[in-house]
C-alpha cells in the first residue's frame, strides 16, 4: 500500500509494507514477519 508523486525530474513513492512467512514446524525459523515504511526515489534523465 502506498502513494506516489510524479514531477518532471522524477518520482517519489512512500509505502507501508507487510510480509509474513509461515514455514512449517520442521524448520529452524517457523514464523517470520517483516513490516515497516518504505521510501523510493526515481530520477528521470
Amino acid at each position: 500500500m502506498g502513494i506516489g508523486y510524479r514531477q518532471d525530474w522524477g518520482d517519489l513513492v512512500l509505502a507501508y509494507r507487510y510480509l509474513s512467512y509461515d514455514m512449517g514446524s520442521d524448520k529452524l525459523l517457523q514464523n517470520t514477519d517483516f513490516s515497516g515504511p518504505g521510501l523510493g526515489v526515481v530520477f528521470h534523465f
